[in-house]
């Protein structure tokens, strides 16, 4: 019983937290996605971290530096202690920075030739990191295989040193969407 109410009152504080701070949405145009995204904050000053990372057009740099296989640009982008973790083909890999560089740095690992996005959500956490989830859906040859499937991303930008950074980036081949996607027909 004991269990029973605290986890009641647990509930109704949490309920109430809530309602102080309810989360609010603003739509920011980004690379890759026609629909854009989702940023979630709950407060002036998350809004302010969403602002300052959209107006930095940092996700258009990258887009571009990915599709183009700008080691130089990727370079400045990630950070040195980034954590990369992908599936290609059912394979996994576990990247630090220069094994990011090097499959995406040239054209003989990893070529990018298009990639789309939605339901893309951006969460800030704190003063200085934003993470964005969705699906995406790529078209690109991985040492020299060709390959074209949905995945589920999460990516994390911080800005260290006053500049924005990847930080973390972990997606998964998955063989469907999250429901009511718009990228089924690009298969």
């Amino acid at each position: 019983m004991k269990s029973g109410v605290c986890s009641l009152v647990l509930v109704a504080a949490a309920v109430a937290a809530s309602a102080q701070h309810p989360v609010q949405t603003k739509h920011y145009a980004i690379a890759g996605a026609p629909e854009g995204a989702t940023g979630e904050y709950d407060s002036l000053r998350q809004l302010k971290v969403l602002d300052d990372f959209d107006q930095s057009h940092f996700l258009e740099r990258f887009d571009h530096a990915l599709l183009n296989n700008d080691r130089t640009a990727l370079d400045g982008m990630i950070s040195d202690r980034v954590i990369w973790v992908a599936e290609r083909f059912g394979k996994g890999e576990d990247l630090d920075k220069e094994g990011v560089l090097a499959s995406f740095g040239s054209k003989e690992k990893v070529k990018v030739s298009s990639h789309t996005r939605d339901h893309v959500l951006l969460r800030v956490f704190g003063d200085n990191t934003v993470m964005m989830t969705g699906n995406s859906t790529s078209i690109l040859s991985y040492q020299k295989a060709a390959s074209q499937s949905n995945r589920l991303f999460a990516t994390v930008y911080m800005k260290i040193g006053g500049r924005w950074q990847c930080t973390m980036h972990t997606i998964m081949d998955y063989n469907g969407l999250l429901p009511g996607s718009h990228l089924a027909g690009s298969r």
